[in-house]
């Protein structure tokens, strides 16, 4: 169409005057940059920049500066080579550099933005130094810097536009960061150094997050950092491992707050932080290996080889100083500890809302984490079994004994022993604030079963109360016995210093508990003997243990027994009221005298009232006193012993079994002595027995033993000898003495008082005879008077009473 034609005549005249125009303005831009180059060249010079910069440089740092050669081009980059910056005050160098290159794209310069492509500094060498005040030597530029008002992004003078700077990648390599500190040690100052350090970072920027990455060697430790920084905030991030860091080379530094002494230590690291200035979060890993430590409360049980770990998951609040612990988890050799909650005030006073919880920890393996000298005894004990447990926390940290706010501990056949029978505890235990109750609690012992009820309060007073009820239907105590007794027997002798200590008297003990229980059990089964309705009851209070009552049925009779006994005493002093009745002798002797079985038979009753002091048998012995009346009723006694002795010493067969009605006596105890005196009553053997037996098995008795005509004729066929120790009913009376041991008796005559005896007897007989030579034959005749021969009579037992005495 005519019209179409010309509007592209119009447009392609535009078209021309704007590529006119563009050529002119490309070759005003070429000319002015040909221009720019030519004084550039002219104006910045290595001896320009030498003068004009170092002087700046130095005014600013208040240091010497300086530089080797200086490489220009204007279009790519500057290159300084030899930068060393001196300390404020000698000749040390703070910061020293091999080469510092900068490049850079020049067009955008034409438009307010620097592009940096790389700054790069190679063998950079940083000196840190830590004065003995605590300043450093570079606290001056800190302050100065304070002083400055800086704002981005930059702009520029009169307002104009902000200057963007953008840098593609900064690069540091075989850097060196060395650190002195006069602080620990003015005469031996402290130091250590970061080696081999490398750091990257790229598309650095103003108003943008940026990535970086740090590597290098602490004490030939490999460490790597990597994240971003955002430089508006500022905020940022980071990922840091460290793995074998010897923590002995930083002792200097903990020394004085370590209760010990450190033989190794290794530091290893795996975490992530990220926040700004206000919030931080962290999480990660820290592991101590090859913890050697010999804690000074603890110089014989020494760590070696040890292992502890921490996971965690954090965030603090730092304006508020609160720390939020979502979850740390601990381990040390296999024990596991876990957290979570948070920690206020933590910067002035630290308050704890805490969580903690102990994992399904089983004793086998917590005793092989802590050092065997601790838990030799236990050890050999063979623990297992399984224990958790969890507590709530809150409080003040400076008051610790208010933190529990409640808890739980579970027990899980908890058990010990290396006999067949391993007594099993189970359960659980609940915890709130300063008290716990127990809920179903029970101790198995192979079939044995007992139900424990237990409560205690003021845990973290002065004094903590304790009540607690023991209950079970039938409990096997043999069994039990039976077990310590194999395992007494399989320990080792013990060193002959071990013996000495055990001659110390124990005690004193200041047991700070309250203390009041009880124990019922239906039927037990101790030493072979049944006990039914067993009951016990006893209460704990300033250091005084009393048994109130211990009651119970056995072998036919029943029991009462009453004690006290103050363990605030050296050695200990104790008192205790026994009484026994109507007990079938030969089952309880054989139970509780088992060398004594068989040899006591009857019905048996006792009465003991004791006391005494020290635990020691030479002590016991020496201060046991006490008094008492035992009756055996409708029994017999044989065996070895004094039985056996009395038979063979009289060469009776018959004596070997001394049946008898009745044996009562009344005893007391006093220096190491029972002091008997007692009746023996039986059909054919009669004894009055006097004198002491030894609490050592010592005797020094008198039987005044008495003999039926039945037995009496046995020792004497004839009646020569017998006849002399006979009384009016044909018993013969015996005046024995018996001395040396209970397992070794020796027996003899009491001599005086076979003397008195006989003497008696011939006066008795002498008196007979002559009465019945004078006074049968002048009898009174009939119808004379009976009194006739009375002053003959008075006259005879005159004579015969100045001859043989009374």
């Amino acid at each position: 169409f005519p019209g179409s034609r010309k509007l592209d005549k119009i447009k392609g005249k535009k078209m021309k005057k704007l590529i006119k125009i563009g050529g002119i303005a490309a070759g005003v831009v070429i000319v002015l940059l040909i221009a720019v180059v030519l004084l550039a060249n002219f104006l910045i010079t290595p001896e320009r920049v030498r003068t004009t910069v170092l002087p700046i440089a130095e005014k600013t740092l208040q240091r010497e500066v300086a530089l080797g050669d200086i490489e220009i081009s204007l279009f790519s980059g500057i290159i300084l080579r030899d930068l060393t910056v001196q300390e404020q005050e000698g000749t040390e160098n703070f910061v020293a550099v091999d080469e510092v290159e900068l490049r850079y794209q020049f067009l955008p310069l034409l438009f307010m933005k620097v592009v940096v492509d790389e700054i790069r500094l190679a063998g950079p060498k940083i000196r840190v130094t830590r004065n003995s005040d605590g300043t450093f030597n570079f606290s001056d530029l800190l302050e100065g810097g304070k002083q400055e008002k800086t704002t981005a992004p930059a702009k520029k003078a009169g307002g104009g536009p902000p200057i963007n700077l953008l840098v593609s990648r900064l690069a540091v390599s075989q850097g060196e960061l060395s650190f002195l500190d006069h602080a620990i040690s003015k005469q031996s100052p402290y130091s250590y150094k970061f080696d081999d350090l490398v750091v990257k970072a790229t598309d650095i920027s103003l108003d943008k997050s940026f990535p970086y990455s740090v590597k290098a060697r602490l004490k030939e430790a490999p460490l790597k950092v990597k994240g971003e920084i955002d430089l508006r905030g500022p905020r940022g991030s980071a990922e840091v491992a460290l793995s074998d860091f010897d923590l002995t080379s930083f002792e200097p530094y903990f020394r004085e707050s370590l209760p010990g002494r450190l033989g190794s230590l290794k530091l290893g690291l795996d975490l992530r932080a990220e926040g700004g200035m206000d919030r931080v979060s962290s999480r990660g890993n820290i592991v101590l290996s090859q913890i050697d430590l010999t804690l000074d409360a603890m110089e014989n049980a020494p760590v070696h080889g040890a292992r502890a770990s921490l996971d965690y998951d954090l965030s603090s609040d730092l304006k508020g100083a609160v720390l939020e612990l979502t979850r740390a988890a601990a381990d040390l050799n296999g024990i596991k500890l876990e957290a979570a909650g948070k920690v206020s005030d933590y910067s002035s006073a630290p308050r704890l809302d805490l969580t903690v919880k102990l994992p399904d920890l089983k004793l086998s393996q917590a005793l092989a984490a802590v050092p065997e000298s601790l838990v030799k005894n236990i050890s050999s004990l063979d623990p297992a079994g399984t224990v958790s447990a969890e507590f709530d926390l809150s409080g003040p940290v400076a008051e610790p004994e208010k933190l529990l706010e409640q808890g739980i501990i579970e027990l899980a056949s908890v058990q010990a022993g290396k006999a067949e029978i391993r007594p099993e505890l189970g359960g659980k235990i609940d915890l709130k604030r300063d008290s716990l109750s127990s809920r179903d609690l029970s101790l198995k012992a192979g079939d044995n079963r007992a139900d424990i009820d237990l409560k205690a309060a003021n845990l973290f007073g002065k004094i903590i109360t304790v009540n607690s009820t023991i209950t079970s239907e039938r409990f096997e105590v043999d069994p039990l016995l039976k077990t310590a007794s194999a395992q007494a027997g399989t320990g080792k002798k013990r060193p002959e210093k071990t013996a000495k200590k055990e001659k110390s008297e124990i005690g004193p003990f200041e047991i700070p508990v309250k203390a009041a229980g009880s124990v019922f059990i239906d039927s037990a089964l101790y030493k072979g003997l049944e006990v039914k309705g067993f009951d016990l009851a006893y209460r704990l209070e300033n250091n005084v243990l009393t048994l109130e009552h211990m009651t119970g049925e056995i072998a036919g009779g029943n029991f009462t027994k009453t004690a006290r006994i103050d363990l605030g005493r050296k050695g200990l002093d104790y008192q205790a009221d026994v009484n026994l009745k109507a007990i079938r002798a030969n089952p309880f002797v054989s139970a509780f005298a088992p060398k004594a079985a068989d040899t006591v038979f009857g019905e048996l009753f006792l009465d003991l009232k004791a006391q005494g002091q020290g635990v020691r048998a030479e002590v016991i012995r020496r201060n046991l006193s006490g008094h008492g009346d035992l009756r055996l009723l409708n029994g017999k006694i044989t065996g070895a012993g004094l039985v056996k002795g009395l038979a063979d010493f009289l060469d009776l067969e018959k004596l070997r079994v001394l049946k008898f009605s009745e044996l009562k006596g009344e005893y007391t105890i006093e220096k190491g002595k029972l002091q008997i005196d007692s009746d023996f009553s039986g059909s054919n053997v009669k004894m009055h027995p006097t004198g002491t037996v030894g609490l050592d098995g010592s005797l020094d008795l008198s039987l005044d033993a008495r003999l039926s005509p039945e037995y009496a004729g046995r020792l004497d066929d004839s009646g020569a000898v017998t006849r002399f120790i006979k009384d009016d009913q044909g018993w013969a009376q015996l005046p024995l003495k018996v001395g040396g041991s209970l397992s070794d008796p020796h027996f003899g005559f009491d001599t005086s008082a076979v003397q008195q005896q006989l003497k008696e007897k011939a006066g008795q007989e002498i008196k007979k005879k002559l009465q019945e030579k004078i006074f049968d034959q002048s009898s009174p005749q009939e119808g004379e008077g009976k009194d006739q021969g009375e002053p003959a009579k008075k006259m005879l037992n005159e004579t015969l009473k100045g001859i043989l005495g009374n």
